[in-house]
């Protein structure tokens, strides 16, 4: 930024400014007590003194030079040497303090909020609890991880990011979002401490941590939170190979399904045949060839859920919990819920 060569404010110590401003109000009230009685040479010493200060900052803000800084509405922008001098200065003091970046959403990741009204008898005890009642990012990207329940959010950052399960707790935000099971106030319960998604996500951010200052290193420069997270995630679902059956459309390249990638992105290699090498078949109907033949040859058999589970979790889960016959058993309930009432 450039101000005028003559301003004071142009000074590169608020020392300089502290001793030039102390100096004009002392030769104001050294000239000025010779011709006027104490009290009044202190009082127009004191408004020549204030007259010329805001001289000299009205002075200072018109000879900014706008193409360096613009005023916008949400504050100030930068330019983007500017933001990258600063992220190299941020990024120095982290590494030498052995620490990342976390951006980290609220609403749904940490916590969840409704309106009264939309409270559910079940929900009502909670009025009695008082208690519970009462993007610019200067890190460096390849420092910086993100924690939210939306991807959507974060289209230039997705290999930043750690996708969590979106959190539920008031009935109403089920309702929001379409899910159709009771909510964690109905059933008086919370996610578990030791297994829920915060605590999975705490031992994913650890993990990264140590892999990026591993070996106590002085020259971190070439390590990356991105590829790093990466590394994490193949590491999941290490060792399976998966062949989808009835999953995606039919005249869609199952290679560009995003399914099919999130299981790559979790270790696991995809097949569109059969073959012994498989381990997993996900399918969403019972009766087709390939899962028949997953049943003669011993294999898992499980639906998507099982995926979007490990996905959002970062750890492989039980497939018994994701076996078909669930699949069938929720969609029979979903159905029963559908149902009209019978008068």
């Amino acid at each position: 930024m450039s101000v005028a060569s003559d301003s004071p404010v142009h000074s590169s110590s608020s020392d300089d400014l502290a001793a030039f401003l102390e100096t004009e109000l002392d030769s104001d009230s050294d000239s000025s007590s010779e011709s006027f009685p104490i009290e009044e040479a202190a009082e127009d010493a004191a408004e020549v003194s204030n007259h010329r200060l805001k001289r000299r900052k009205l002075d200072h803000l018109e000879t900014v030079d706008k193409d360096e800084i613009e005023e916008v509405a949400s504050g100030i922008k930068f330019h983007e040497d500017e933001v990258t001098r600063m992220r190299d200065i941020d990024m120095k003091m982290l590494q030498s303090q052995r620490k990342l970046c976390l951006v980290l959403d609220l609403d749904h990741t940490l916590l969840n909020s409704t309106v009264l009204r939309d409270l559910r008898p079940e929900e009502e005890y909670l009025k009695s609890l008082t208690h519970s009642l009462q993007d610019v990012v200067l890190g460096q990207e390849k420092a910086v991880l993100i924690l939210d329940d939306t991807e959507n959010a974060w289209p230039s950052h997705k290999d930043n990011l750690i996708v969590i399960e979106r959190y539920h707790f008031f009935a109403s935000s089920c309702k929001q979002f379409d899910h159709r099971f009771q909510s964690l106030s109905q059933l008086k319960s919370d996610e578990s401490e030791p297994d829920g998604a915060l605590a999975t996500v705490l031992k994913v951010l650890k993990q990264t941590h140590s892999l990026f200052f591993e070996d106590g290193g002085e020259d971190l420069s070439g390590r990356d939170v991105r590829s790093l997270l990466k590394q994490v995630r193949k590491e999941i679902l290490k060792g399976c190979k998966v062949v989808f059956s009835r999953v995606f459309p039919t005249k869609s390249q199952a290679e560009d399904h995003p399914l099919w990638r999130v299981a790559e992105g979790l270790g696991a290699t995809c097949a569109t045949e059969v073959d012994e090498s498989v381990t997993h078949v996900v399918a969403m109907d019972v009766g087709t060839e390939k899962v028949r033949w997953a049943i003669r040859e011993k294999k898992f058999v499980v639906h998507r859920g099982w995926l979007d589970a490990a996905n959002y979790l970062w750890k492989k889960q039980p497939e018994e919990n994701f076996g078909l016959e669930q699949l069938k058993k929720q969609g029979a309930e979903e159905k029963s819920d559908d149902a009209p009432l019978e008068k």
